[in-house]
C-alpha cells in the first residue's frame, strides 16, 4: 500500500466511525437495527443507499427485503370454531 492511498483513505475512515458512533453508539448485531441505522444515514446524513449499507456491513437485499407473512386466516377461524366447540361440551 502506497503512503498516499493511506493518507486519502485514513479522513474518509475517521469520518465514517464518526458518524457510526452518532448514530448508533454501540454495536448493532441484528439485521433489524442495522436497518434503522442505515436509513437513520440515509436521512441525516443524505447518504445513498449503498454507502449506509457499506457503513453497517449490511447487504442491500437485507436491507430492501420485506417479509410477507403467511395468510393464516383459516387457520385461525378454524382453530377459533374447535375452542368454541371444546367449551361447550365443558359446560
Amino acid at each position: 500500500m502506497k503512503t498516499g492511498n493511506l493518507k486519502e483513505c485514513l479522513p474518509i475512515y475517521r469520518w465514517k466511525t464518526a458518524r457510526m458512533r452518532d448514530v448508533i453508539g454501540k454495536k448493532a448485531l441484528e439485521p433489524v437495527a442495522k436497518k434503522a441505522v442505515v436509513a437513520q444515514l440515509q436521512t441525516e446524513y443524505y447518504l445513498s443507499e449503498r454507502r449506509a449499507c457499506q457503513m453497517v456491513n449490511l447487504a442491500r437485499s437485507v436491507f430492501r427485503y420485506t417479509a410477507h407473512p403467511p395468510d393464516n386466516s383459516q387457520i385461525q377461524s378454524a382453530l377459533a370454531e374447535l375452542a368454541a366447540r371444546h367449551r361447550l361440551q365443558d359446560i
